[in-house]
C-alpha cells in the first residue's frame, strides 16, 4: 500500500540578501538583523506569508552566532512582525497584525492633568510618550559601559552627522552636549553675557528663559510676536542696540506660529549689521512636520539649541548647542568649567540609538501622534469652547493650546477656576513682558489622546458652572459667541 508523501516545505525567503551587517557599527548585530528583516518586510522585499530561514541556517550563512538570530527573531515575534508555527518555522505575518507595546495602565486620578511644574520641562512635555525604547536603551547602555571602560567616546560626531540632515552644516567641534534644555540655554546665555546688556525675548514666551536671562545679568526686553513670528523691527524701536535676541522661529512657544521668510531675513540682517547674536531654540519644533530650515550657519551669528528628549524621555533628555565659529572657544571653556555634559555612557548610548535608527523611528511615531493630538484638540475646542473662546491655536505639537477668550471673560478668573480642579493652565499674561489680550494656555502634556475630548468638555462645564465668577464686572451676563 502506497504511503502519501509529506508535502514539501516552501523554500525560505532569501534573508541573507537584505542583511548588511557591520561589526564596526555602534549598534549590536542583533539589532542590525532585526532592523534589516523588519525593513525588508515593510518595503515588500519579503512578502507576508513567506517562511524565514531557520535560525541555525541564517546564523551559519551570515557568519554570526545563533543567539544573535534567536534574539532578533524573538523581537520580531514580540512585535507581531512574524509568527511561529510549531514544526514549520517562522512566517511573516500580515501587516494588519503587527502590534506595538501597549502603555501601562495608569492609576485613577481625580483630574485628567498631572502637575505641569517639573525640574526639567522636557520630561513633562513628552509625558504622553508611553513607549520609550526601554530594551534598546538597556542594550545601548550595556554596550556603552564596555566601550567607555576602554576609551571615552565623543557623541558630537554622530550628532553633527544627524544635524546635517536638517541642513545644519557643522563640525563636531561646534556641537556641545548638555544634560537638558535648561543647561543648553544657560550655556548659550553665559557665552554672551555682559552685565546690563539688553536681550530681546519673544513676548509672550517662556518664564524659564526670562529667569535665566536675569540670572546671567542680562536685561530682558520684549520682542513682540504676531501671526508672522517675532518682529525684530518693532523691538528695535524700543531697544535700538540689544546684545542678542532669543527666538524659536520653527514653532513659537506658546503661540505656535512659524516665522515667515521675510522676518527671518530681517532678523539675520540685524545680527550681521549690528553684531548681534541670535539664540535659535528649535526644541519646541521637534514634533512638527515638515521641519523648517534652521537659521544657523557656521560662519554666522546664530547659536542653535536642540534636544533629543522627545522619543527618549525619561531615559534621557540629552540636548545640545551648536555654536558658530566666533563663539566655539568661549562655549568650549564654559562647558568644561560648568560640567554640563552628561555622562560618557549616556552620550554613547544615545549615539548608538541615533545610528541604529531607533531614535528616528520613535520620533516619527511621536510626530504622527502629535498630528492626531492636534486634530483632536482643534476639533474638541471648536465643538465645546467657542461660546467663551474667540479662537484656539498653538496646538500643532499636541502639547498645549492657547485659548483667546471673548472680551467678556477674565483670563485670571478662568484660570483660578481650572487650577482649582488641578488643571495645568496659565494666563497668557504671566508668560508675557508686555500687556497682551486675555488668553489662557492649557497644557495637554499629561493627557492621553483618547482623553482630550473629555478634558475639553470638562473645561467647558467648569467655566459654564462658574460663569458669573469668570465674567468681567462690566460685561453682560450673556454674550453672543464670535467665531473667528
Amino acid at each position: 500500500m502506497a504511503t502519501a508523501s509529506k508535502p514539501r516545505k516552501t523554500p525560505p525567503a532569501n534573508v541573507i540578501e537584505v542583511l548588511n551587517l557591520d561589526r564596526a557599527r555602534l549598534c549590536s548585530l542583533t539589532e542590525q538583523v532585526f532592523v534589516a528583516i523588519r525593513d525588508a518586510i515593510s518595503a515588500g522585499k519579503i512578502r507576508p506569508g513567506a517562511r524565514l530561514p531557520a535560525t541555525r541556517e541564517l546564523a551559519r550563512e551570515a557568519g554570526i552566532g545563533r543567539n544573535t538570530v534567536l534574539n532578533a527573531y524573538d523581537e520580531l515575534r514580540r512585535q507581531g512582525v512574524i509568527a511561529s508555527r510549531r514544526g514549520s518555522g517562522n512566517f511573516v505575518a500580515s501587516p494588519g497584525s503587527w502590534i506595538h507595546p501597549k502603555p501601562a495602565q495608569r492609576a485613577a486620578s481625580p483630574s485628567p492633568f498631572l502637575s505641569h511644574r517639573a525640574e526639567d520641562p522636557k520630561v513633562v512635555e513628552v509625558s504622553w510618550n508611553k513607549n520609550p525604547p526601554m530594551r534598546a536603551w538597556s542594550r545601548a547602555m550595556r554596550s556603552s559601559v564596555r566601550v567607555v571602560s576602554h576609551s571615552v567616546p565623543d557623541a558630537r560626531e554622530v550628532l553633527s552627522q544627524y544635524l546635517a540632515v536638517r541642513g545644519i552644516d557643522c563640525s563636531p567641534d561646534h556641537v556641545f552636549v548638555t544634560a537638558n534644555t535648561r543647561q543648553a540655554l544657560d550655556l548659550s546665555l553665559r557665552s554672551m553675557s555682559v552685565m546690563q546688556r539688553e536681550i530681546l525675548l519673544e513676548d509672550p514666551g517662556s518664564t524659564m528663559t526670562q529667569t535665566l536671562a536675569l540670572l546671567t545679568r542680562m536685561k530682558p526686553v520684549a520682542l513682540p510676536v504676531d501671526s508672522s513670528g517675532a518682529n525684530i523691527a518693532a523691538a528695535l524701536r524700543t531697544s535700538p542696540s540689544p546684545l542678542a535676541a532669543y527666538v524659536s522661529p520653527a514653532h513659537q512657544n506658546p503661540l505656535g506660529v512659524v516665522m515667515t521668510a521675510e522676518r527671518r531675513e530681517a532678523l539675520l540682517l540685524w545680527a550681521e549689521l549690528g553684531n548681534g547674536w541670535i539664540i535659535e531654540d528649535d526644541t519646541a519644533a521637534t514634533l512638527r512636520r515638515p521641519q523648517e530650515t534652521p537659521l544657523y550657519s557656521r560662519s554666522g551669528r546664530v547659536l542653535h539649541i536642540g534636544t533629543l528628549a522627545y522619543p527618549l524621555a525619561p531615559l534621557s533628555v540629552l540636548s545640545y548647542v551648536v555654536a558658530p565659529d566666533l563663539l566655539v572657544p568661549r562655549i568650549a571653556a564654559l562647558s568644561a568649567a560648568l560640567g554640563v555634559a552628561p555622562s560618557s555612557c549616556e552620550q554613547f548610548a544615545v549615539a548608538q540609538l541615533l545610528l541604529s535608527r531607533t531614535y528616528q523611528r520613535g520620533l516619527d511615531a511621536l510626530r504622527s501622534a502629535a498630528e492626531q493630538r492636534h486634530r483632536a484638540i482643534a476639533r474638541a475646542c471648536a465643538r465645546e469652547l467657542l461660546w467663551f473662546v474667540a479662537r484656539a491655536g498653538g496646538s500643532e505639537t499636541g502639547e498645549r493650546a492657547v485659548l483667546w477668550l471673548q472680551q467678556s471673560y477674565d483670563a485670571h478668573a478662568v484660570v483660578r477656576v481650572l487650577r482649582g480642579r488641578g488643571m495645568a493652565t496659565d494666563p497668557l499674561q504671566e508668560l508675557a513682558l508686555m500687556p497682551v489680550r486675555d488668553a489662557i494656555v492649557v497644557h495637554f502634556d499629561s493627557v492621553r489622546t483618547e482623553e482630550i475630548d473629555g478634558v475639553v468638555r470638562q473645561i467647558a462645564n467648569l467655566v459654564r458652572d462658574s460663569q458669573a465668577g469668570c465674567l468681567r464686572e462690566e460685561a453682560p451676563l450673556y454674550r453672543t459667541a464670535v467665531r473667528s
